[in-house]
């Protein structure tokens, strides 16, 4: 889970992964009483992902802030996430023609339904607040 949060922006780890893709990590062991209990945070991360290569280093700043940085030295983290959720589904995708279950008539779907669990945690892209929770639909704003 913690490769696929640092490559979050560049791939979706629900839809685009294939056959032969591979990947290495470099990861911290936490260690108690000399026996190891556990891993710690990814330090550095490959993923080739059909042909193309993703790099991600840990980067720890002076402020105590840290984060992922390709070898360009521009950070992973991206404004736009490859998917919202950790393993959702995709109920409802792009189309001209579909039928409105709630206006019970046929019209564009400009969006992506997902569906998950109650309490899957949804990934943002920015600091928010949510402002209204109803049904089973929740408003944010950021």
């Amino acid at each position: 889970m913690a490769l696929a949060e640092v490559f979050a922006g560049d791939i979706d780890f629900l839809h685009d992964l294939r056959p032969g893709d591979r990947f290495s990590v470099l990861y911290e062991t936490r260690y108690v009483d000399g026996e190891a209990v556990g891993t710690g945070r990814v330090l550095a991360a490959e993923f080739d992902n059909r042909g193309t290569t993703f790099r991600a280093f840990l980067w720890h700043g002076t402020d105590g802030s840290d984060g992922y940085y390709a070898e360009d030295g521009k950070s992973t983290r991206r404004a736009f996430l490859r998917s919202p959720m950790e393993f959702s589904r995709i109920t409802s995708g792009f189309t001209q023609a579909r039928f409105h279950p709630i206006l019970q008539t046929w019209r564009a779907h400009r969006g992506i339904d997902f569906a998950a669990p109650t309490g899957t945690p949804v990934r943002a892209t920015g600091d928010g607040v949510i402002t209204l929770r109803a049904g089973k639909a929740a408003t944010a704003t950021s």
